[in-house]
């Protein structure tokens, strides 16, 4: 589209006059006696002008500014031998949009490719424009704006030999092709832009400039169809990957609260819509998982970290559970504010029933182990109940048989009965202890004083530890952690019984194990526990987490039980560390995040009048 024309009349001094009031309108003051340098900045229009004048032909250029307005067509029409006329038309940008949407919207190249010339021929009506595309386009990745130095421009010639040049074409009937190469990223040519003039002549710098510009979208338009192939490609591959695994990828909209799936979440849960929010993650995240995992998730937003992962049990659309293992990282705008989680959820179900398994063929292993001490413990207290009560019953017999003063025997039975409540007690605490640590195949997760189970593994390692080495507490007071007690349970026990079997049996005077608890400067919960015995081989220590792997004799050891306690301990978002020197002993140190206090939740007491009216106590 083009609006009226500005008619500007140049004289033999390159004087302006404007000759319809159109260009006054455009610029806002009248041309009448402008110098033509000073409304025509572009260096090379004079001398397009001078050859307007000395050919005494129209010639058309294409000017980007004409003051502060543009772009312009200007036709060069020579009046007489001093004056030229200036036919001005102002350009939209309403072609060059529309060429720049095909090309951000076309797949095809063969039609991007019609539109670069078709819009390059609108630019240059004066020659014909042809594009040649050489050899297979395929391959290209991206492509950038051409340099400025790939496409040199004519050196200018005097007027007399641009007149041989146009007697020679005129004479032999040809015409003039200009070329211009259109390279991809790697500077390969991909095609060729041709200009045929139908005169024998030198493209003008205007011509030039515009063959430039079209050569460099018709770059674009290779580019384009590049990408487009590249990302379907991608897109395939991606498919075939997904397809292969069992992960789900999600990505998460923090800003708007948006929610994406792949399309696996419907194969692996059953979940076909893939956009979702917030509150729906909220409601298919199991309700005691759900706390957790959003205090954790809020720490992490808040916090520095780019990486999250958790385990937490998924609700699957028929209605079952899955355990999921939930890994993503963080995108942060300029203030570290999250904006964007991207992650993958795998179904661990079946991994975490393996490893259950895993864990309790260790605990039966365990088990027997302190088969032999746990009916010692046992046998012990049951035999002061035998005998204490035993002792009462033979007493009641003879008061039976031959009634005395009660003062003469009381005091025995009550002693005896007492003797017997504390074995009883004494058992109980032992069945206790095993029922703690039978509980390591329950999911529930709670505070846990870490004394209190440390204990309960003493008790059942006793036996184990008496023959071979003082035990020592150095216990101090620790907040509470938060976990699983049957397998906080299973981890100490099962670094009393390491520390036992490292030391050498019936030397118990010259070896100890020290226990010891603590806060740590960071704030985590620490427990150690020491031996004095033989230490592990340095090429040994960094495998000693490994699954599998033990250097007891074949049929003596899983292989499982340090592997499954740095399992454990992680779960709890805890870490697991050794120290160890062969001939001096070793300390295994456990360190588990202290539990953060709950907020208590505000309480509202509503009151009537009569409640006022007398004081009184309210126990909640």
């Amino acid at each position: 589209m083009r609006l009226p024309a500005a008619v500007l009349l140049v004289d033999e001094g390159d004087q302006v006059t404007d000759a319809n009031a159109q260009a006054t309108a455009w610029f806002g003051a009248p041309l009448v006696g402008s110098a033509l340098a000073a409304v025509i900045t572009e260096p090379t229009f004079p001398k397009t002008l001078a050859l307007a004048r000395t050919e005494d032909r129209a010639l058309e250029v294409h000017l980007e500014r004409i003051r502060d307005r543009g772009p312009f067509h200007v036709r060069l029409e020579p009046l007489s031998s001093k004056r030229v006329m200036l036919t001005c038309h102002l350009e939209t940008t309403d072609s060059l949009r529309g060429l720049l949407e095909t090309l951000s919207n076309e797949v095809e190249l063969e039609r991007a490719l019609d539109a670069v010339v078709a819009y390059g021929q609108s630019r240059l009506p004066s020659i014909q424009l042809s594009l040649t595309v050489l050899g297979d386009t395929t391959g290209l990745t991206r492509i950038g704006p051409p340099r400025t130095g790939d496409h040199p421009r004519p050196e200018p010639v005097a007027n007399e030999r641009l007149a041989e040049l146009e007697a020679l074409g005129g004479s032999l009937g040809v015409k003039v092709c200009w070329s211009w190469p259109v390279k991809d990223h790697t500077g390969r040519t991909r095609g060729m832009l041709e200009a045929f003039s139908a005169i024998a002549r030198l493209p003008t710098p205007i011509e030039t400039d515009q063959l430039h510009i079209t050569a460099s979208l018709a770059s674009m338009a290779f580019a384009r169809n590049a990408l487009s192939l590249d990302l379907r490609d991608a897109v395939e591959r991606f498919e075939l990957v997904l397809g292969t695994t069992q992960h789900v990828i999600y990505d998460w909209d923090l800003a708007n609260n948006r929610l994406v799936w792949h399309a696996r979440a419907g194969d692996a849960f059953g979940h076909w819509a893939s956009t979702r929010d917030l509150e729906w993650w909220r409601a298919t995240a199991h309700p005691e998982d759900r706390e957790r995992v959003e205090r954790a998730f809020r720490a992490m937003a808040d916090g520095p970290e780019h990486a999250w992962s958790q385990s937490y049990r998924f609700r699957r659309a028929s209605g079952g559970w899955a355990w999921v293992q939930d890994v993503g990282r963080i995108q942060r705008d300029e203030n570290g504010r999250a904006i964007r989680l991207v992650g993958i959820m795998q179904d661990i179900t079946e991994q975490r029933d393996l490893r259950s398994r895993l864990a309790l063929s260790e605990r039966l292993a365990s088990v027997g182990t302190l088969a032999a001490g746990v009916a010692h413990e046992i046998n012990n207290p049951l035999a002061w109940i035998t005998s204490n009560v035993n002792f009462a019953l033979e007493e009641f017999e003879t008061i039976k048989r031959a009634p005395r003063d009660p003062s003469e025997f009381v005091d025995d039975m009550i002693d005896a009965l007492e003797d017997a409540r504390a074995g009883a007690e004494r058992v109980s605490v032992i069945v206790r202890d095993l029922k703690t640590f039978s509980r390591a195949q329950d999911e529930r997760v709670g505070s846990i004083d870490v004394r209190n189970v440390l204990e309960s593994a003493i008790t059942m390692a006793a036996n184990e530890i008496r023959h071979r080495a003082k035990l020592v507490r150095d216990q101090h007071e620790v907040p509470p952690v938060e976990g699983n007690e049957g397998r906080l349970s299973q981890v100490f026990l099962n670094l009393l019984l390491n520390a036992a079997q490292a030391l050498p049996e019936n030397d118990a005077s010259r070896h100890e194990i020290r226990v010891v608890t603590g806060v740590e400067a960071a704030g985590r919960v620490f427990v150690e526990v020491r031996d004095t015995g033989t230490g592990i081989a340095p090429e040994v220590l960094p495998r000693i987490f490994d699954p599998f792997f033990t250097t007891k004799p074949v049929g003596q050891g899983t292989g499982l039980g340090l592997s499954i306690c740095h399992s454990i301990v992680t779960s709890m978002g805890g870490t697991i560390e050794v120290e160890s020197r062969q001939g001096v002993g070793s300390t295994f140190r456990v360190l588990l995040p202290a539990k953060t206090a709950a907020r208590p939740k505000p309480t509202v007491l509503v009151s009537g009048p009569a409640a006022l009216q007398s004081p009184g106590e309210v126990m909640v």
